[in-house]
């Protein structure tokens, strides 16, 4: 059985009028599941949903659909970067070739890769 955690969904409304449901989030997969739906309908509301947020605990986030289409709190993500170069080092070996570079080579010495590529995301603490 996959772990859900207990966690409250808060619709806030056009006309500033609040439901709160109970729900459960999957901590890994990050997926808001509600467990009931609210007795009153949107349209007992005057306007459109204008937020959804998701109370964990003593943390709330922003919620929002995914790629998928599901229900996710929005949560900051630490995303790192690395950027492609090429530059020609003499050396006698590989180690001596990797030395070189890291310690005389300039930025200019570099002939760098335009793509900026993400090579890893990590939740931010």
């Amino acid at each position: 059985m996959e772990l859900r955690i207990p966690c409250t969904l808060i619709s806030e409304w056009e006309d500033g009028s609040k439901i709160e449901t109970a729900a459960l989030i999957h901590p890994d997969k990050n997926v808001i599941s509600v467990l009931e739906l609210p007795l009153d309908s949107p349209s007992t509301f005057k306007g459109a949903l204008v937020r959804q947020s998701v109370c964990v605990g003593s943390e709330t986030y922003a919620a929002r659909a995914n790629e998928d289409g599901q229900l996710c709190a929005v949560r900051t993500y630490d995303v790192f970067f690395s950027r492609l170069g090429y530059a020609q080092v003499e050396a006698t070996s590989y180690w001596e070739a990797r030395k070189i570079a890291d310690e005389t080579l300039k930025y200019e010495d570099v002939s760098w890769d335009d793509d900026w590529q993400s090579t890893d995301a990590q939740l931010a603490e």
